[in-house]
């Protein structure tokens, strides 16, 4: 395999130096399946004031050993000389010595089926027909690697260029574009639908609260939720009366639809069974949907939609949320810890009971509460694994996390 390797050295005083890439007006074209290696973790051992890397091509990669170092990213991408295409993302640590891979290019002409990467078979909709037409004319590439644990996204932003969602064979709405990625492991392009916000003044589609589990190689903007096997015109949660949840759905479409699965979830990546709702089969005619969550949780609570076939094959929705108004509130310090930490109860009335448990829902520690008076609780994670933990105030979960290093 080729490597390019480009090292910049800029003597910051006479101390030390870095090692970095920084672009003053410069662009680095690279072709023939090259690779530009960059051996720096930090945030800015790429940095471009003018210019930018040219990739267009999906072999043509930039290799960014970023490793456990968290914080905002930009890969300064472009298309020829004149558009910046930026990819900006924010990561967390993650553990091991891992390596982000990156390169992007525009499709040949409007039909993405006929540029498609390798290992992607399609960007056909629910009834099997090319979707080129609603999905904009490029890919992305970014491959995780290395990892013991890899790194969750709070933010994945992608730039796109108006004329690869303009030209006259494309029937894009700008504002309703959003991000999808192909789950190669189902294989399908719509398993997950992850949050997207576009700002067609700056050309972006925004991704937010990207878990690892749902980071796959190849990118591409689409309509709405296009190539989802329904067409889902909306999907929204109601709080009523800061007591229950009103879920509510509708549909443009419906093929092989066999039924759908609220799930509901504290944290917005670990979920669990709410109820079921048939489908209506197969459909050209408007379909809506209602179920209700009678006990949400305090704080955040967040719900998708699993849309599930007749041959077992499922979707998700976009993820929404409610936030329920609760009568105390609990303070961690330090958060994240090391040892020990500090919970300061505030507001709590009656408060009996509280409970420390992990992503898989294990209690790893409960507190009884022996008046309400008690306002300060001192946990000793000592003997416990580094991780993300959660609280239950008397049985109900709280969105505050607990973070030990």
């Amino acid at each position: 395999m080729k490597h390019l390797i480009i090292v910049f050295i800029l003597l910051v005083n006479i101390v030390f130096a870095q090692n970095r890439l920084i672009l003053n007006g410069a662009y680095i074209n690279i072709t023939n399946g090259a690779n530009l290696v960059v051996d720096n973790s930090a945030t800015n051992a790429i940095t471009t004031n003018s210019g930018h890397i040219i990739s267009e091509g999906e072999n043509n990669n930039i290799k960014w050993n970023i490793g456990t170092t968290s914080g905002t990213y930009t890969v300064p991408l472009g298309y020829n000389t004149t558009n910046y295409i930026p990819l900006i993302f924010t990561k967390s640590a993650g553990s091991g010595t891992g390596t982000f891979v990156f390169s992007t290019y525009k499709t040949s002409n409007w039909q993405n089926s006929l540029s498609l990467p390798t290992g992607v078979p399609d960007v056909n909709n629910a009834s099997g027909a090319d979707n080129s037409a609603n999905v904009i004319d490029r890919f992305w590439k970014i491959n995780v690697s290395g990892y013991a644990t890899k790194p969750d996204f709070s933010s994945l932003i992608f730039t796109y260029i108006d004329a690869e969602h303009t030209v006259a064979s494309n029937t894009i709405t700008e504002a309703n574009l959003i991000a999808q990625r192909y789950n190669s492991s189902i294989p399908n392009w719509g398993d997950y639908l992850p949050s997207s916000t576009v700002n067609t003044t700056l050309n972006q589609v925004t991704v937010s609260g990207l878990a690892a589990a749902n980071m796959f190689d190849w990118w591409t903007l689409s309509v709405t939720n296009s190539p989802l096997p329904i067409e889902l015109i909306s999907f929204t949660a109601i709080l009523k009366n800061n007591k229950t949840v009103d879920l509510k759905w509708a549909t443009a479409s419906e093929l092989n639809n066999d039924y759908y699965i609220i799930e509901k979830s504290f944290d917005g990546y670990n979920w669990s069974y709410l109820t079921k709702v048939k489908g209506a089969g197969t459909t050209n005619i408007k379909q809506e949907y209602i179920a209700n969550d009678p006990e949400p949780y305090i704080g955040i609570t967040y719900y998708r939609l699993k849309q599930v076939d007749y041959n077992s094959t499922f979707s998700f929705s976009n993820i929404e949320s409610v936030e329920l108004n609760v009568n105390g509130n609990i303070v961690v310090k330090p958060n994240p810890f090391t040892y020990t930490c500090e919970l300061q109860l505030e507001g709590f009335l009656n408060l009996k009971k509280l409970e420390v448990f992990n992503s898989i829902g294990q209690v790893v520690k409960s507190i009884s509460i022996e008046s309400s008076e008690q306002k300060i609780i001192h946990l000793d994670f000592t003997n416990i694994a580094t991780g993300v933990y959660y609280l239950r105030a008397d049985g109900v979960a709280l969105s505050q996390k607990l973070i030990k290093q």
